[in-house]
């Protein structure tokens, strides 16, 4: 192999691409080229951490797209952050948050999610995929959402090795090994896909818009792939990486990976580095023959395309005495992002904010003109894309692995883990040398980064406000399962009614609101059985569990107070809070509507309902963001209360005491929609079902819950 393969895809990528796109009657739909590499860390020559890495043809790509030098994943192991990537959900909403976690679709509660695939297959888009994107290594099987791709490559992904530059690890370790062959590339597997990838470019004449989907293998272990990319790299010479501190990890009990220490005690630690340096550079090579295409494709589809190259997750070249990813560390979550729209101002730019790979999935939405879904989480990078260092732009991001949460601004990193957490100042600290977590002066910042640890937790949780056929509403914060109640207990203030959230199995007309109109493009929210407002007020909330004592927050709480209280403060307005979704704010107050997981004032010890209550509106975040969709009118309650349903779980029927005279039984998942309906009697057949969580809903209620084996 001459070298002149490698430099092809430079030449070729240093044309520069056409902004504008051609000349039509009608805005033309843009295409998505999306290519995932696995494993692949963030030592990109432009960033600076490891500069002699060699990967040209992302470099390039970043010269013309937006380069975001702080990107992570959701989850530093591959089949969390790619199912988090695909549904658009984190780890911490799916429960999938180790590489033994399953598919997201076997999740009960998530068997309908809607996969970034199957939306665009849905708008119209012709949707193509091949190589590692799901967490197999080849697509096609139940766990790669076969059936919502237009069609699939299922070629086999990575390279093979041979005889050269060959080590394998003593401790057994079957992946901690790297060779070099001398074969002939185009044969590898890596390469079969780019090539194939390039030619579903080339050819290309489809109406529709494309979604063109690669996932390359390498630089996953094993290191195998050609000698001339081993050959790109002399191990004698290779520099340490800038994060690099021998016996890193003593101040918090951490002594590194057996993968590591093999490579020291075998004196090959920098032939690890030259590894995986090639296996970079091969995957960079394999991106330049899909770029390539592009590049040559008409002007129609090169100016009509936005590309995204992103790896999973990050990965240790012996930073905190590791080799390999699975930690909670910044540089095992810390991967390369790159974003090519050609009509973006901030072309050429590299953004110094923290992101997430959790942000791609809407931010191609919004790039393409789609309809917003409010049931993905992340935020839309377009504002990035026109500015790269916006100053507006304030969104920590949150990293999930195993049982810690972690929390990233664009200063702190704090790993939640108890009394064993660790906290770091990422501008003075960038590689985590020095945890600061315990030491007083930064409790206050500890307590502050929690907090948004919950608020982001909550962002995913849509709260909506549904409307039905008979002019009610119920205010639902899918998430907790909570409806907003009010009841006629007291609120804490020795009058007025109490507006909570409770469990939605408990059903009844103190959920159904209506939207009433209160003039000037304003409205009231009022509880259709006890004739309340909902109101802001100045009352002081509990955020300690204690009734109204000196150490309360001073945020205002929500309450019911009777209709004749005319004013301001029992008005609201929608104020639009982008994708589809609206503020419920108080007009005269300026405060929001936030549903929290604070005690209320009846349930002090924190084991009942959730806290409604008022914020200011310089809280911005999308837990306070409201939508209105259709749901089925609520009728009469039937005397529900002592219904019981035994066994559950079950495999195979339900024995229901206690049912009501009523003709049939609805079963719902957990989106609500019906997926069986049966005759009602004391024991009915559910062996239909696929597994999962289902609601038994009768006359209209949601009742009773149930989990089929």
């Amino acid at each position: 192999m001459k070298s002149s393969l490698f430099v092809k895809s430079i030449q070729v990528l240093a044309l520069t691409f056409a902004l504008s796109l051609p000349s039509m009657g009608q805005a033309q739909q843009k295409n998505v080229l999306f290519i995932m590499a696995d494993d692949f860390n963030h030592w990109l020559n432009r960033l600076g951490y490891y500069p002699d890495a060699q990967t040209p043809n992302l470099d390039n790509l970043a010269s013309k797209g937006v380069l975001f030098a702080d990107a992570h994943c959701s989850s530093p192991v591959c089949n969390p952050s790619r199912n988090a990537i695909w549904s658009g959900l984190r780890p911490s909403t799916t429960g999938i948050t180790a590489n033994g976690d399953g598919y997201v679709r076997d999740k009960a509660g998530f068997e309908n999610v809607v996969t970034m695939n199957q939306y665009f297959k849905q708008q119209g888009y012709y949707v193509y995929g091949g190589g590692k994107l799901y967490h197999p290594g080849s697509m096609g099987n139940n766990e790669t959402d076969p059936n919502n791709w237009s069609d699939l490559y299922n070629g086999p992904s990575g390279s093979p090795g041979g005889s050269l530059y060959s080590w394998s690890s003593p401790s057994g370790d079957g992946l901690w090994k790297w060779s070099a062959g001398t074969f002939n590339i185009a044969d590898a597997n890596d390469t079969k896909l780019a090539q194939h990838m390039a030619d579903q470019i080339s050819t290309y004449n489809r109406s529709e818009p494309f979604f063109i989907a690669a996932g390359l293998f390498r630089p996953h272990l094993p290191w195998n792939t050609h000698k001339d990319f081993f050959d790109m790299f002399d191990p004698n010479t290779l520099p340490v990486p800038d994060g690099y501190l021998v016996n890193d990890g003593n101040d918090i009990n951490y002594n590194g990976n057996t993968r590591y220490h093999d490579a020291v005690a075998d004196g090959v630690y920098k032939d690890a580095i030259r590894a995986y340096l090639a296996n970079m550079a091969y995957a960079d090579y394999n991106v330049g023959i899909i770029l390539d295409a592009l590049d040559n494709s008409p002007a129609s589809i090169k100016n009509n395309t936005i590309v995204v190259f992103m790896g999973d997750h990050g990965w240790h070249l012996g930073e905190k005495d590791r080799m390999g990813k699975s930690a909670d560390f910044e540089i095992a979550h810390h991967t390369t992002l790159i974003i090519y729209d050609p009509a973006a101002n901030g072309n050429g730019g590299i953004s110094q904010k923290v992101v997430s790979l959790q942000d791609v999935y809407p931010t191609l939405i919004d790039l393409c003109g789609l309809p917003a879904r409010g049931d993905v989480e992340g935020n839309s990078l377009q504002p990035l894309l026109q500015n790269p260092n916006s100053g507006s732009w304030n969104k920590p991001i949150l990293m999930t692995y195993r049982n810690n949460d972690i929390i990233k601004t664009d200063q702190w990193r704090l790993i939640d883990n108890g009394a064993s957490s660790q906290l770091y100042d990422m501008v003075n600290d960038p590689y985590e040398w020095t945890n600061l977590y315990g030491q007083s002066q930064y409790n206050s910042i500890v307590t502050d980064l929690r907090a948004k640890i919950d608020s982001i937790k909550l962002i995913g949780t849509n709260l909506v406000i549904g409307s039905n056929p008979s002019g009610f509403v119920h205010l639902e914060n899918k998430a907790h399962t909570k409806f907003l109640q009010c009841t006629d207990g007291a609120d804490g203030t020795g009058s007025g009614n109490n507006v909570r959230g409770i469990d939605n199995n408990k059903t009844g007309t103190w959920t159904q609101w209506s939207l009433v109109d209160a003039g000037g493009g304003n409205f009231r929210v009022e509880n259709n059985e006890f004739g309340l407002w909902l109101q802001c007020t100045n009352q002081t909330d509990p955020t300690d569990g204690q009734p109204n004592s000196a150490t309360d927050s001073p945020t205002w709480s929500v309450r019911a107070v009777g209709t004749n209280n005319n004013g301001n403060q029992t008005k609201w307005k929608k104020v639009d809070a982008g994708n589809g979704y609206f503020r419920l704010e108080n007009v005269q107050f300026g405060r929001w509507l936030q549903m929290t997981d604070l005690i209320d004032v009846d349930n002090a010890n924190g084991a009942g309902p959730v806290q409604v209550r008022a914020v200011p509106n310089t809280k911005t975040g999308d837990w306070t963001r409201w939508r209105e969709v259709t749901v089925s009118a609520r009728k009469a309650a039937p005397a529900l209360q002592d219904l019981k349903v035994y066994p559950n779980p079950t495999q195979d029927h339900l024995i229901i005491q206690g049912l009501p005279k009523i003709q049939s039984i609805e079963v719902l998942d957990l989106k609500g929609a019906v997926v069986l309906t049966v005759e009602a009697k004391s024991k009915i057949d559910v062996s239909p079902l696929s597994a999962g969580v289902y609601i038994l809903r009768t006359e209209g209620f949601e009742s009773v819950r149930f989990t089929k084996q």
